[in-house]
């Protein structure tokens, strides 16, 4: 007799609508920020957030020379104690030109602390469009 599966359960997200105001440094970055562990990201809470309210799933490409590179989380899915982040990662088509500009691209997601209980020490695996897997952290939420 097969072993229950266990049931993927997708989690609910909203974009912040200002990403920018996160961007990290200039090397990829994979973060959650929990109002817990801010102060160790950033200097000052980013504009607009809400530690109270929500928790925070940020992907930054760091430094890249042009507008072409894009990131968007597409989906995040939770099995047990590991949620699985889905980004897509785009480069820029090749058939256009691009300004020559030094540009963060980063995107952020909020997600309501309700929507990740129960809580405790959870494993984040961001993996890209293809499946492959782009880093994998412990966060306590």
């Amino acid at each position: 007799m097969p072993l229950p599966r266990e049931a993927t359960r997708r989690i609910h997200f909203s974009a912040v609508s200002q990403p920018g105001l996160w961007t990290v440094g200039d090397q990829p970055a994979y973060l959650i920020v929990t109002e817990r562990n801010w102060p160790t990201c950033y200097a000052n809470p980013p504009a607009g957030s809400d530690f109270g309210s929500f928790n925070y799933v940020v992907v930054s490409l760091g430094m890249k020379p042009n507008p072409g590179y894009t990131v968007r989380i597409q989906q995040l899915e939770r099995v047990k104690d590991v949620v699985t982040v889905k980004v897509e990662l785009k480069e820029p088509d090749p058939q256009k030109i691009y300004p020559q500009v030094i540009v963060h691209p980063t995107t952020v997601v909020q997600i309501a602390k309700a929507d990740l209980e129960p809580g405790g020490l959870l494993d984040f695996v961001f993996v890209d469009q293809k499946g492959q897997q782009l880093a994998t952290l412990k966060a306590q939420i």
